[in-house]
């Protein structure tokens, strides 16, 4: 109902989300996120254990 009343309302909801959504793009792309390339390669089906017997 508030936004009936006040198209402009509106307008500030629509500019917050795309301003948030292009924030969020931004944080990801940073340096700040290691590279996909730091997780080594998805294809290793292999098990990964400690070595510790029983």
């Amino acid at each position: 109902m508030c936004a009936e009343a006040w198209p402009l309302t509106l307008v500030w909801l629509g500019m917050a989300a795309a301003g948030m959504r292009l924030g969020l793009h931004h944080a990801r792309r940073s340096p700040v996120y290691p590279p996909d390339e730091a997780f080594g390669d998805e294809t290793d089906n292999y098990v990964q254990t400690l070595g510790i017997g029983a």
